[in-house]
């Protein structure tokens, strides 16, 4: 099975690591990940709005987790965009992007879109 997925240049962040249990122990994981969002989607000036699908992946269930990717997406600004919260320990990249293109070519849709 092929699969086709793009990211645009320079459209790409990570949020940032810390040691398991170190300095960001007492974040929320999905409130700190909307933080980061929202601060990198204002630096290269993209429009939550244009978001239409995303995949939100975890290992570790924290308080109102179970909200996943809708609640992201609201606090960043782009509640339109639907799509699974997927729990898998240690695989979530690579499952989330197998996922997102799965969906995307079972649809025969190549069009590029915004992805979260």
């Amino acid at each position: 099975m092929t699969f086709k997925a793009e990211i645009p240049y320079g459209a790409y962040w990570s949020t940032p690591f810390a040691r398991w249990q170190g300095s960001f122990a007492n974040l929320h994981s999905i409130e700190f990940a909307a933080h980061v969002a929202k601060l990198e989607l204002g630096k290269r000036k993209i429009d939550p709005a244009r978001f239409d699908y995303g995949v939100l992946g975890f290992s570790v269930p924290q308080n109102h987790s179970f909200y996943g990717l809708p609640w992201l997406t609201g606090m960043i600004g782009a509640a339109q965009a639907g799509g699974p919260t997927i729990m898998q320990a240690c695989h979530r990249r690579t499952h989330a992007a197998r996922r997102r293109t799965g969906n995307r070519d079972r649809h025969g849709d190549h069009r590029p879109r915004h992805q979260l």
